[in-house]
């Protein structure tokens, strides 16, 4: 009689166990083997990667995934296949999506699984899209895929959403879907808040401004930013000008506010 057993896989790299769960059918035959666990142990010989394995993960169908110093690693019970980054760039983080769609993350580097003409499991970059919206190096350090189809990639300092077409940003989280050359309207104005927002708008000639808590900033273009309560003049912008009065209002050239259109000629 056939009876359905758990059976633990083993994985040994660099010294850490990755422990998978996985149900199969095999025969039990003798009494005093039912309830064991099955243990089967893989060093990087057996995969023929680098030793230093990242993250893990099982697809829809049963398969094994494991992001590696060489790239994606994926197991199918029987064999192993590499499937390689640009550049040789490592696999760091990899998460998967409702439709069996397997995202990775690297330095500099991030993209997706996806079969191509030959039926051949590859890399997809997604880096062309990304480099819309954030041109400085970077690191993935987390993805996260919902159950809407959106996948979120984790940055040390901010976070990117990607819905399947382009990527999004926001103010303080990934809101809005943003084109660079509507970014490039001398008549807006973009805050940068971080150096590394900073160094991508000025790459692509973006009007835009930094600062933390200063009381005034000079932009790259000539202008003033005057933070909230502060008076100013020709050629500076009033940040939150619902805090003066009209009168004050009049003296800028400019306001920074969440309620524009009330300050419309």
């Amino acid at each position: 009689m056939n009876q359905t057993l758990p059976i633990y896989r083993l994985f040994w790299t660099a010294g850490i166990y990755f422990l998978l769960y996985l149900i199969i059918a095999i025969p039990a035959t003798a009494q005093n083997e039912t309830g064991k666990h099955y243990i089967t142990n893989y060093s990087y010989k057996s995969y023929r990667g680098h030793p230093q394995v990242f993250d893990i993960i099982q697809d829809q169908r049963g398969l094994i995934y494991l992001a590696n110093s060489n790239g994606v690693i994926e197991y199918d019970g029987s064999n192993w296949k590499t499937i390689k980054l640009p550049n040789n760039a490592p696999a760091y983080i990899i998460d998967i999506d409702s439709k069996n769609r397997i995202y990775v993350g690297s330095y500099n580097e991030l993209g997706y699984l996806a079969i191509d003409a030959s039926g051949d499991l590859i890399f997809r970059s997604l880096l062309v899209e990304f480099q819309e919206v954030y041109r400085s190096d970077f690191e993935v350090l987390d993805i996260t895929c919902i159950k809407d189809g959106s996948v979120y990639f984790n940055l040390d300092d901010r976070q990117f959403k990607w819905d399947g077409e382009k990527f999004w940003l926001g103010h303080d989280n990934p809101t809005e879907s943003v084109d660079r050359e509507w970014l490039k309207d001398n008549n807006l104005w973009c805050h940068a808040k971080s150096y590394n927002a900073l160094e991508a708008m000025v790459a692509m000639n973006i009007h835009c401004f930094f600062h933390k808590s200063d009381d005034y900033t000079l932009t790259l273009f000539g202008y003033m930013w005057a933070y909230p309560g502060k008076t100013g003049g020709v050629k500076t912008i009033a940040v939150h000008p619902e805090k003066l009065t009209p009168e004050e209002v009049e003296k800028f050239d400019g306001v920074c506010s969440d309620y524009v259109e009330n300050f419309r000629d």
